[in-house]
């Protein structure tokens, strides 16, 4: 795996990768992804998770960074970060469908990923 990570631009010793295997440590951002790759396989299987309970686990999950995924919704870093933080989507309406378009969501799915399954959507035409 060591090997395979330097290819990829990334130096790493064995030592860190079995400290990742067993849990002492955790990998960056970028070394999750990095391994994913590596490894062919999605970033969601190496965190050990079937679906996304979180923001924070859903954008890990789509391999992106919290800066690259607040450009894309058009969201300042540490607001979105905020954001993860509590685990609650308080974007305006053009930040909301911009996110859902990026994450491939739909409107429930956001609102089961960021714990608000008791609200009742209204849709006004």
């Amino acid at each position: 795996m060591a090997q395979h990570l330097r290819l990829f631009g990334m130096a790493v010793h064995p030592e860190l990768i079995e400290a990742w295997e067993i849990g002492i440590l955790r990998p960056t951002e970028i070394q999750l992804f990095t391994q994913a790759d590596v490894l062919w396989c999605r970033t969601a299987e190496l965190m050990g998770i079937d679906e996304p309970h979180s923001l924070a686990e859903l954008r890990l999950s789509r391999q992106l960074t919290a800066e690259e995924l607040a450009a894309r919704i058009d969201m300042e870093t540490t607001l979105y970060e905020q954001t993860e933080r509590r685990n609650r989507w308080r974007g305006t309406c053009q930040q909301t469908l911009a996110l859902l378009n990026v994450m491939n969501l739909s409107l429930p799915q956001l609102l089961a990923v960021t714990g608000q399954t008791d609200i009742q959507l209204t849709i006004r035409s």
